[in-house]
């Protein structure tokens, strides 16, 4: 009977033994995969955070980009065809070149944010204030300065080319609108 009540204890003790290890075992595990899931979650969260940071900074540059190419463009619409009217080239606004040469700028600068159709507008309304700013360049070459014969004869051969840039300005605004409807959406 010693042996029985012997082995009962041994396998009792052993049982017990057990028990409490595969508990504290357990116990432990489950902290540690607490913890583990704990410190993913933080990481993944603050890679959202990071994520979302650069996201919505990225829509802030493009909605910072746009107001300005519809500034440009208008300034210098306005510009040619009030300089179209003009009999001497001297009489064009002198802010024609440098708004051009902002423009062209801007369109490299930001390329990057500019759908292709926007871009191949705005290309073609940049070539037209090229045009109109070789044009005011040649027309106040000395020899030309206050021919007013010459300077209609020029302002009349890119007169269609000129008042392209009326339709090419509403064509890009309304791109814009488009775009920065659509960035406010998915922002």
């Amino acid at each position: 009977m010693d042996v029985i009540r012997d082995i009962f204890v041994g396998v009792l003790t052993s049982s017990i033994v057990a028990g409490l290890l595969i508990f504290f075992l357990k116990q432990y595990l489950v902290k540690w995969i607490d913890h583990e899931f704990a410190k993913r979650t933080t990481l993944l969260e603050h890679r959202l955070g990071i994520a979302r940071k650069v996201d919505g900074r990225i829509v802030d540059a493009q909605l910072g980009v746009y107001p300005e190419i519809v500034e440009l463009t208008y300034r210098l619409r306005n510009i040619i065809r009030d300089g179209m009217k003009e009999n001497a080239g001297f009489k064009w606004d002198h802010a024609l070149r440098p708004l051009t040469i902002q423009l062209t700028e801007n369109m490299f600068k930001y390329r990057i944010f500019l759908p292709e159709e926007l871009f191949e507008k705005l290309h073609e309304f940049k070539r037209i204030a090229q045009d109109a700013v070789l044009l005011v360049d040649v027309q106040t070459r000395d020899e030309r300065l206050f021919d007013a014969e010459s300077h209609a004869q020029q302002v009349n051969r890119f007169q269609s080319r000129f008042a392209r840039t009326d339709q090419l300005f509403l064509e890009i605004q309304a791109a814009v609108k488009e775009k920065i409807r659509s960035l406010q959406e998915t922002s």
